[in-house]
């Protein structure tokens, strides 16, 4: 999970944060409890979460979307601009900061895509859960996904599993507007709901 727009840069142990290294489980929840106050208290801390806009540096021209990995989202500033004229509900953008060799291709913005939606019991082998008493990590198999209904937020278009965070999930309407619009470099499979 990735929270771009959180500025750690507030905290007086914000140095704690700025290099990901392994650390104990007593480490990790006193720093989970150091940031926690910043988000949301539904949203989860998994160990690994980032916090802040996406460093790094890039290559070549991207689509109207680009991926850094299967859970990492960008968009173009020029399609952002032509899904948010069609009334789409975005989740809130940072800016990254990638050095780019050509200048055009820096106009990126990063989703802060936020984790609402609940998977059903039926999407696990065993449906049993299996959580670490300490971290909170279901330790069970997804074997297909399948969304709970009442866990769909009403009021965006795109957003995350709570309990299966590298997946991003949209609404039929988000797809509509991106098919009719032709925006490149994505690509849609259909969910259950239940």
């Amino acid at each position: 999970i990735a929270y771009p727009l959180v500025d750690l840069s507030t905290l007086s142990s914000h140095h704690e944060f700025s290099e990901p290294w392994p650390v104990n489980v007593e480490t990790y929840l006193k720093l989970r409890e150091l940031v926690a106050h910043l988000i949301s208290d539904e949203w989860p801390i998994p160990p690994g979460t980032e916090f802040g806009p996406l460093v790094g540096k890039g290559s070549g021209k991207t689509g109207d979307f680009a991926w850094v990995n299967l859970w990492t989202l960008l968009i173009h500033h020029k399609a952002y601009l032509k899904l948010a004229s069609q009334e789409i509900r975005l989740p809130k953008v940072s800016v990254p900061k990638l050095e780019f060799e050509e200048t055009s291709s820096n106009e990126l913005f990063e989703f802060q895509i936020e984790p609402f939606a609940i998977l059903s019991s039926l999407s696990y082998s065993p449906p049993e859960p299996k959580l670490c008493s300490l971290c909170g990590r279901d330790n069970r198999k997804v074997e297909q996904i399948i969304i709970e209904k009442r866990s769909i937020p009403p009021d965006v278009d795109m957003f995350r599993i709570k309990d299966f965070p590298t997946k991003i999930l949209i609404t039929e309407r988000f797809k509509k507007v991106v098919d009719d619009l032709k925006l490149t470099n994505i690509s849609f499979t259909s969910v259950t709901v239940d």
